[in-house]
């Protein structure tokens, strides 16, 4: 009986329940929609281009001063998603906040408390929030990820070797380390990682 949301700006759809009702959606490149559920809540999910290449550094990065009070891993239709139970200090709200970052879009789904309330406290509406996040899917991927940026890497001293660059998809991240003449590149992302390494070999690689 749930109803399906297509949000085309972004490539999603998701499912929600019949008493929930779509209340605004902004379609722009930093589009948002805000949705009504049936208890003093409103569902706000927003979706940008992701600032950072991984997840963990977006949340590592948070401003206004918000702060989590309780962190759990989920997933958001198919994809690995961060919960966070928040606290707001300049609204002193607590809303509870999913991350889920696909290649180069953040999206961000958050219950907020409404009517004058602070924290949301109705268990079948949790239950309906999480159960909404599962139907979560992308209509297309072929805009997700097109973006990649070029990387160039330093000279070590010592080191015949020059200076080399690649580019790479934007969702990766990438670490440079140098150590007793030696240079390490790593490219990775989740648990995935490439490895480049220079180093002075006598010719035998």
């Amino acid at each position: 009986g749930y109803n399906i949301y297509t949000n085309t700006p972004h490539f999603f759809t998701i499912a929600i329940p019949p008493k929930w009702h779509i209340v605004e959606t902004t379609p722009s490149q930093e589009g948002s929609s805000l949705i009504q559920t049936d208890g003093p809540a409103l569902l706000s999910i927003t979706s940008f281009k992701a600032p950072n290449p991984n997840l963990e550094e977006y949340l590592a990065n948070l401003q206004d001063g918000r702060t989590a009070t309780k962190t759990n891993p989920v997933k958001v239709g198919s994809y690995d998603g961060v919960e966070r139970l928040e606290s707001w200090p300049k609204t002193s709200q607590q809303p509870l906040v999913t991350y889920v970052q696909i290649q180069d879009k953040m999206y961000l789904f958050t219950l907020l408390p409404a009517n004058g309330k602070n924290a949301i406290a109705n268990d079948t509406l949790l239950a309906d929030y999480r159960s909404v996040l599962s139907t979560f899917n992308l209509t297309t991927t072929t805009a997700l990820g097109v973006e990649w940026v070029e990387y160039i890497t330093s000279k070590v001293d010592g080191l015949s070797f020059p200076a080399f660059r690649f580019t790479h998809p934007q969702s990766w991240a990438v670490k440079e380390s140098s150590e007793n003449g030696t240079l390490t590149v790593s490219i990775y992302r989740n648990n995935y990682e490439i490895s480049v390494y220079q180093a002075p070999v006598g010719g035998a690689v």
